[in-house]
């Protein structure tokens, strides 16, 4: 994180092809294998119950909550 920005995104994969992925080096790390949901077990789940679970991770794990962010002034 720089500055306050992250340079460095999130792909949560959740059934997809993955051919594309063997063209580039995932985090720049060489031999990286990208994989997704799909192929773990009980990964098989409809689309908005993974969007829900991560979304909910990514609060928790994130110490997030509504009451300690503030809301811009209204203009």
């Amino acid at each position: 994180i720089r500055g306050g920005a992250s340079y460095h995104g999130l792909s949560f994969n959740i059934d997809m092809d993955l051919a594309p992925f063997r063209q580039i080096r995932p985090c720049g790390i060489e031999g990286l294998e990208v994989t997704q949901l799909a192929a773990l077990p009980g990964g098989k789940i409809p689309l908005n119950a993974a969007a829900d679970g991560l979304r909910a991770q990514l609060l928790h794990q994130l110490e997030y909550n509504h009451a300690t962010v503030s809301s811009p002034d209204p203009a």
